[in-house]
C-alpha cells in the first residue's frame, strides 16, 4: 500500500479499512478493492472535520455489514509470494508460473480449487508444451494449496492429493569434454565477460548456477585457494569448501571490484551483479554450436573429479549432494575410475594370494589348522606344493 493508502490493510487475504472515531471505538469493514476504501475514509475524515461523525457512526452501525467477498486465488497469490519469496526458493520461478496459473483459475475462490480445477488449468497449457514443463506449474498450484492449508484458509485434506502429474522421460546427463568447456568459456568471455568468467568458476569448483550468483568476494580466499559457500546461500543450507585451481584465479583476475557491491560477478558495461545469463549462453550455443546451459559446467566438474580417482565421499562433500546415490550418478561418465579400482581390488588380492602361497612353501605361514584348510578350499590351494 501507498502512504495514501493508510488505515486501508489487507488482512487474510481480503482489503479491510481500519479507522478510529474520536470516540476511540473502531470502525472495521471489508471492502472489495481500494477505491470504495478510500472513498469511505475520505467519507468518515469529512464527518470528523465537520462535528457530524456520530450521525454517521450511527448511519453506518445500523447497515448491515455485506458479507466478505470469497478470497479468490488471486487475492491469496500476493501473500503466498510473500512466503516463498522469505524461503528464497526460486521466486522468480512461481512468479513465472503463478503468471500463467491466474490467467485460468484467479477468480476462483481458494476454497473451490480441487482436481477438477487442476485439470482444467493442465488442459488450458498449449500443447506443444512438454511434459516437464506442464509438471513444474502444476507444483507451483500444489504449494500454493499446501500453504493456504497451512494457513487454515483451507480444510485438510488436501484436494490435490494424489493428481499425477504427465510422465517425463528422463534426460540423459550430457557432460562436456574438456575441450568442449574451455570452448565454450572462450565464447561467453566475448560476449559478456561477467558471465564467461561466472560460467568458468562453476566449471572449476561445480557450485550451483543459482549459488554462483549470490557469491560475494569474502567467499574467495585468494591466498589459501578456496571457495566458500556459505550455509545462507546453499540449496543444503551447509557450508562447504572446495579448492581454487589456478584457471579459476585467474579468471576471477578479470574482474572489476565494486566498492559499493560485494557481489562477485559484476558486469563492467553497468557495474552491476549478473542476474540473468540467458542471453549469453543462448549467443554461446549458437557460436559454438554446442548444447551447453549454467548447470552443464557443474556436471563437467564433477565428472572430472570422478574421472581423476577422487573418492567419491569427498566428491559428495565438494559438489554438496545430500544424497551419495545423486554422486555415483557421475560414475558412469568415468568408467576409467571404476575400471581402475576394480583392478587394483584384484591386483591387491593376487599379491595377497601370492604371499600366502609363499608362505605354505616355507613353512613360516599360519598353521595347517581348520581356517587355514577352508582358505585352501576356497582357492583351489594344495599346501606343500
Amino acid at each position: 500500500m501507498s502512504n495514501d493508502d493508510r488505515n486501508i490493510l489487507t488482512r487474510r487475504g481480503r482489503l479491510e479499512l481500519s479507522k478510529y472515531w474520536p470516540d476511540g471505538t473502531r470502525f472495521r469493514r471489508p471492502f472489495p478493492n481500494v477505491t470504495l476504501a478510500r472513498q469511505m475514509r475520505a467519507r468518515i475524515d469529512a464527518a470528523i472535520a465537520t462535528g457530524t461523525w456520530t450521525q454517521l457512526k450511527e448511519e453506518l452501525s445500523l447497515k448491515q455489514e455485506p458479507p466478505a467477498p470469497p478470497l479468490t486465488l488471486r487475492h491469496f497469490a500476493p501473500t503466498y509470494m510473500e512466503h516463498v519469496e522469505k524461503k528464497n526458493r526460486r521466486p522468480d520461478f512461481h512468479r513465472i508460473q503463478l503468471g500463467n496459473i491466474l490467467p485460468v483459475l484467479g477468480d476462483r475462490p481458494l476454497k473451490a480449487i480441487g482436481r477438477v480445477q487442476a485439470l482444467e488449468y493442465r488442459e488450458s497449457r498449449p500443447a506443444h508444451l512438454k511434459p516437464a514443463t506442464i509438471n513444474r506449474g502444476m507444483a507451483v498450484l500444489r504449494s500454493l494449496v499446501s500453504y493456504a492449508i497451512e494457513r487454515g484458509f483451507i480444510l485438510a485434506p488436501h484436494p490435490l492429493f494424489g493428481l499425477r502429474d504427465y510422465p517425463e522421460i528422463e534426460r540423459d546427463l550430457k557432460v562436456m569434454t574438456l575441450s568442449e568447456e574451455r570452448t565454450f568459456v572462450a565464447a561467453l568471455l566475448n560476449i559478456d565477460v561477467a558471465v564467461g568468467v561466472y560460467a568458468g568458476v562453476m566449471g572449476e569448483t561445480a557450485i550451483r548456477s543459482e549459488e554462483g550468483l549470490r557469491l560475494i568476494w569474502r567467499c574467495f580466499d585468494m591466498p589459501g585457494r578456496m571457495v566458500t559457500v556459505p550455509a545462507e546461500i546453499a540449496k543444503t543450507k551447509k557450508t562447504r569448501h572446495i579448492p581454487m585451481s589456478d584457471f579459476c584465479r585467474d579468471l576471477l583476475g578479470m574482474l572489476p571490484r565494486v566498492t559499493k557491491d560485494p557481489h562477485v560477478f559484476i558486469r563492467t558495461s553497468t557495474l552491476k551483479p549478473v542476474k540473468d545469463t540467458r542471453g549469453a549462453f543462448s549467443k554461446a550455443r549458437e557460436r559454438t554450436g554446442l548444447d551447453v546451459y549454467p548447470e552443464s559446467f557443474r556436471h563437467f566438474r564433477i565428472t572430472q573429479w570422478m574421472s581423476q580417482g577422487i573418492d567419491p565421499i569427498t566428491v559428495q562433500e565438494l559438489a554438496g549432494h545430500k544424497d551419495i546415490h545423486t554422486t555415483r550418478r557421475y560414475a558412469h561418465f568415468a568408467p576409467s575410475f571404476a575400471a581402475r579400482t576394480i583392478i587394483e581390488a584384484q591386483r591387491a588380492e593376487a599379491i595377497s594370494l601370492q604371499q600366502l602361497m609363499v608362505a605354505f612353501e616355507q613353512g613360516v605361514g599360519p598353521k595347517q589348522d581348520q581356517t587355514v584348510s577352508e582358505l585352501e578350499r576356497l582357492y583351489g590351494l594344495e599346501a606343500g606344493k
